[in-house]
């Protein structure tokens, strides 16, 4: 080996170790191997180390390994390392093996390794040397193809022998032939710790992730089982992922709800996902949510098709937006994966598969000095020692006591912590008193099992962790927070089975358990949250953990609705401790809710007279079965073009379109369609189900097939209504010099609620809706030669 001066070498050692580097040069006997011969005459003899015969060019080193093929030796004969390296051969992220060799004739060497330590095949290659009489590098790609068995490479594995072969496929020739080789060097598996995310396998380790920038705009991703249980990952259960024929070259997927546990990026390393694609492309990671700083995005490309690898991403590679920064020293909330990023879809829809996310970090964590402090000011009854307790001690009461030597109420202590997440509470007297969370607090995490809800604080520990001054059992400093109660009232609604929500806003997103509402009188859910002083946020109320909003309340157009955040009710600043009181679907100030409405059987009709292009089937596509396009299908048995169908619906409000052949066309609407309402961008037919129902419309359009008004002039001034958001009474002004009108009230079902006949002359009518349910109401007036229908709301 080359003589270096005592600080280059220094450096280059250091270089070593940090990269996990191992060189067995053959200078000492900790830097060398031994090799036993098999084959040939030579069987079971021992490899030489003699002194550089040719120590100039690449290697100047003294020593190196004299290795002889016999003259007999088979095609397959070669030696293996005697005893095997000390330290195996990490081929997990791919990489090479590098030989330096000296040949006196153009021939090949090979390397094989062997004793995988996840088991599975040997790997074997060659490559073929370019010069005699001199020393050259040769390297020995781990992502090359072995050349025997499945022809599997040596990626994303670690061996723990190492043979070698000159010549390798090539009998001996009668003569013995010498070569020599030097300065072997791989890298070495590095401590390597994975924390998983999601492996799909479970509720609890599982999310849903909602699809957007395509005609598959707020849909969710399906488990599935695993459509080739092979390679990698033999797991059950993994992710279908259809990217849209007419994706954006932004469409991607969003975790919804996010993962429980935080993605950890504060020392460092990777995330890792296992993919299957039918094509070459890639995948990008964007991780949002930050506790500080900017997002970050990152690709790799995949390297083999119609099987699983592992695709990681490096904490330390730059973000491809906004600043460029690493992800390494932050945590993130919200996972975002875009298969073929940057690439617009291809006209035809596109499947790949996913699992296991996991977050893995090298080398052993270093301990951070963390200081904890809580205040005890506010804490009534009498107690001995604070103490704190969590999974970093067993969740011992009495093992990490804290103290409060000024006696001003702050009890404090700091204790060396690995980095990673944690988590922990106060606690009092050894378990006597503890802190109770309910898992909404911004600070706890909750977990939910077969033993019930349990909500801890939550800290992810790296080098600039300060959790700061609490209050006992808050997230905040004394004095800074308030406490919200939602009160809901759910008397007209069957509660789902998964519970009743709060969702929407940037505060809560998707319905998850965090802000589940719990039982707290007949009629009545509800919840406690606590936040900073000064809060506000726009909210919903769900019902079911519906990723896609499907279940969401509908009260658009009254009057706690804001039409331009999808309808979502919005939460005042709040300055002290309040109790927020409503109803489901209701913008009620109490829980005094209607009745519940009753399931019925609903028969759907749809008129296609008018439709023009060939079609197959008809079909009713609507939240109550989850908008698939093949659930509900419609018959023509007569022939008439009029498709029909009968389905039993729970009672309450829906939303619902008819589609054709599995989404392949769909009726389409704007917001000032009458018999429509419109929910996060997407405008839909409504229906309300309280008992059997009809439900019958041209394709397309508001008007009820149970009235002919295809001969009728639409004459939008032909009434006006005031006001349109009516409590009792609704005063409708019709256009002076009209003759004698006919004047309908309809619901949404296409059901007709009251008629009356009002003569020439008479220019206004006051419309008595006192008795009528809230909900959306169409009022539909006709002359004989005139037309019109517009839609009202009753509080």
């Amino acid at each position: 080996m080359k003589r270096l001066l005592p600080v280059i070498l220094f450096q280059l050692a250091f270089l070593s170790m940090s990269f996990g580097q191992v060189v067995i040069d053959f200078e000492s006997e900790s830097s060398s191997l031994n090799f036993q011969y098999f084959g040939g005459s030579a069987e079971g003899a021992q490899s030489n180390t003699i002194a550089n015969p040719n120590a100039s060019g690449i290697n100047t080193s003294a020593t190196v390994l004299e290795f002889v093929k016999v003259g007999d030796a088979p095609t397959w004969g070669g030696a293996f390392a005697n005893p095997a390296p000390t330290s195996p051969i990490d081929a997990t992220n791919g990489g090479q093996i590098c030989i330096k060799a000296h040949f006196d004739h153009i021939g090949n060497l090979a390397v094989k390794l062997e004793q995988p330590a996840s088991g599975g095949e040997n790997w074997i290659t060659s490559v073929a040397n370019t010069t005699t009489g001199e020393w050259e590098e040769i390297c020995f790609d781990f992502d090359a193809p072995s050349l025997e068995d499945s022809n599997q490479p040596a990626t994303g594995r670690v061996f723990g022998q190492l043979v070698i072969f000159t010549d390798f496929g090539t009998a001996g020739t009668g003569s013995s032939v010498t070569t020599y080789l030097d300065d072997i060097t791989y890298m070495t598996p590095s401590e390597r710790t994975c924390t998983s995310i999601l492996d799909f396998e479970t509720e609890a380790t599982s999310t849903n992730f909602q699809i957007f920038g395509s005609s598959l705009e707020a849909q969710l991703t399906s488990v599935i089982d695993n459509p080739n249980s092979s390679g990698i990952n033999t797991s059950g259960s993994v992710v279908e992922y259809v990217k849209a024929g007419d994706a954006q070259t932004w469409g991607g997927m969003f975790s919804n709800p996010d993962p429980s546990a935080p993605i950890d990026a504060s020392s460092g390393g990777e995330i890792c996902v296992k993919v299957h694609m039918d094509h070459i492309g890639n995948l990008a990671v964007k991780l949002e949510q930050p506790n500080e700083g900017e997002n970050w995005i990152t690709t790799v490309a995949n390297t083999k098709e119609n099987e699983w690898e592992e695709l990681c991403f490096n904490f330390d590679n730059p973000s491809l937006e906004d600043s460029n920064q690493p992800a390494t020293g932050r945590t993130f909330g919200r996972i975002v994966l875009f298969f073929d990023f940057g690439t617009a879809g291809t006209g035809t829809d596109v499947t790949s598969y996913f699992d296991d996310i996991e977050v893995c970090t090298s080398g052993v964590a270093e301990n951070v000095d963390v200081t904890f402090a809580v205040d005890m000011s506010e804490y009534e009854p009498g107690f001995g020692t604070v103490y704190i307790s969590g999974d970093f001690n067993g969740w011992a009461g009495d093992a990490n006591p804290l103290s409060d030597e000024d006696e001003d109420g702050v009890w404090t202590t700091t204790l060396p912590l690995p980095t990673g997440p944690i988590e922990y509470k106060f606690t009092l007297d050894n378990w006597s008193v503890q802190e109770e969370f309910n898992g909404s607090e911004s600070c706890t995490k909750l977990t939910v099992n077969d033993d019930g809800r349990f909500a801890n604080r939550s800290l992810v520990v790296s080098a600039n962790s300060d959790p700061g001054t609490v209050c006992f059992n808050s997230c905040y400093a004394c004095g800074a927070s308030v406490k919200i109660t939602f009160n809901l009232g759910v008397s007209s609604i069957t509660t789902a089975e998964s519970g009743v929500f709060i969702a929407g806003g940037n505060e809560f997103g998707a319905p998850n358990e965090k802000f589940r509402l719990m039982p707290s009188e007949d009629g009545v859910v509800s919840l406690t949250i606590e936040r900073e002083i000064g809060y506000s946020g726009f909210y919903t109320f769900t019902n079911g953990a519906c990723g896609d909003f499907s279940c969401k309340e509908n009260i658009e157009g009254q009057d706690c609705a804001n039409p331009d955040n999808f309808n979502d009710r919005f939460i005042s600043p709040v300055m002290s401790d309040t109790i927020l009181a409503t109803c489901f679907a209701e913008c009620t100030t109490d829980t005094n809710c209607m009745p519940a409405l009753a399931s019925g059987m609903v028969s759907f009709a749809v008129d296609m007279t008018g439709y023009t292009e060939e079609f197959g089937t008809v079909y009713v596509s609507g939240s109550f079965n989850g908008w698939a396009g093949d659930a509900n299908p419609l018959a023509d048995d007569d022939g008439d073009d009029v498709w029909e169908g009968t389905f039993e619906l729970p009672g309450g409000g829906h939303e619902f379109k008819f589609t054709i052949d599995n989404w392949a066309m769909q009726e389409g609407f704007v917001p000032e369609d009458p018999c429509t309402v419109t929910n996060g961008g997407f405008t839909n037919r409504a229906l309300t189900v309280d008992g059997d129902a009809s439900v019958c419309f041209p394709w397309n359009s508001c008007e009820s097939c149970l009235v002919n008004t295809e001969d009728l002039v639409l004459n939008p001034n032909l009434v006006r209504i005031n006001p349109n958001l009516v409590r009792d009474f609704a005063q409708l002004t019709f256009e002076p010099q009209v003759g004698r009108k006919q004047v309908e009230l309809w619901d949404l079902n296409g059901r007709l609620i009251w008629q009356r006949t009002i003569d020439r002359g008479q220019d206004q009518w006051n419309l008595d809706l006192s008795t009528h349910q809230s909900g959306i109401y169409l009022i539909r007036v006709r002359t004989d030669e005139m037309i019109v229908t517009k839609r009202m709301i009753k509080q």
